[in-house]
């Protein structure tokens, strides 16, 4: 079981964003046992003074900007869904609500609200979603015979356009110097962490269960979402970089 995930590469809301999906995994399954119960409890500790540190970046005019655009492609695809599900539950057509049918299995796919999804998340998620809308001959008909078309394209501008303030965000608070006390709090953070998921190998070697693979193949996907969010910026960094 591999979980390192380079952390310095994280801004700090990416961070608490880890921390705050793992705890929510770990309580999700609540496995018996006192050693890892001590060591969520740290981790639940640990995350407190990041959280009182991100409260002071979210008084950025970018961060306020920011929640205006996640809220433009949350009504994109809500309102997609919910033009979908209107045709499906009320369309007197049966092919027609056969197209809705596939298309909001389509949406499905991808979990119940993925307006829900923390920024990082829903941004990748949504990206997956209209590439297959694009790839996948019979969604495209689908959105097509809908009438969707258009709210489509307004989806994949709205996250287009969240996930270049997103990044206009991170350098802003990248150019920032970090105090001393967040980086502190963020070492003990990646200490904390590390222990946790460190416990959690051991008990799964020792004596498998089926809640904790459960456990670790979701934790396996989290980590992977954020190990391609770094793998993306490094990219980035590379073809900005000037030539030699």
């Amino acid at each position: 079981m591999h979980f390192e995930i380079p952390q310095y590469r994280l801004v700090l809301g990416e961070v608490l964003s880890v921390g705050n999906d793992t705890i929510t995994l770990f309580n999700k399954y609540n496995l018996p046992n006192d050693g890892l119960a001590t060591k969520l409890n740290n981790l639940k500790s640990a995350i407190i003074p990041l959280t009182d540190a991100f409260s002071n970046e979210k008084s950025s005019q970018l961060s306020k900007t920011i929640a205006l655009a996640d809220q433009r492609r949350d009504k994109a695809i809500n309102g997609i869904k919910a033009i979908a599900t209107s045709y499906f539950v009320n369309h007197f057509n049966e092919a027609t609500k056969s197209q809705a049918d596939l298309l909001l299995r389509a949406i499905a796919k991808y979990g119940d609200n993925i307006a829900d999804l923390n920024y990082q998340l829903e941004s990748e998620t949504l990206r997956n979603l209209l590439e297959d809308f694009e790839t996948d001959p019979k969604l495209s008909a689908a959105i097509a015979a809908l009438f969707l078309t258009e709210w489509v394209v307004e989806l994949k501008a709205a996250n287009i356009a969240f996930t270049d303030i997103y990044m206009q965000r991170n350098e802003e608070i990248a150019d920032k110097k970090i105090d001393v006390s967040t980086k502190l709090a963020r070492k003990d953070f990646a200490a904390s962490y590390k222990l946790l998921l460190k416990h959690l190998d051991s008990m799964h070697t020792l004596a498998p269960t089926q809640p904790q693979q459960k456990l670790i193949d979701e934790l396996t996907i989290l980590h992977g979402t954020f190990a391609r969010l770094i793998q993306a910026r490094n990219k980035k960094d590379d073809n900005s970089s000037p030539a030699e």
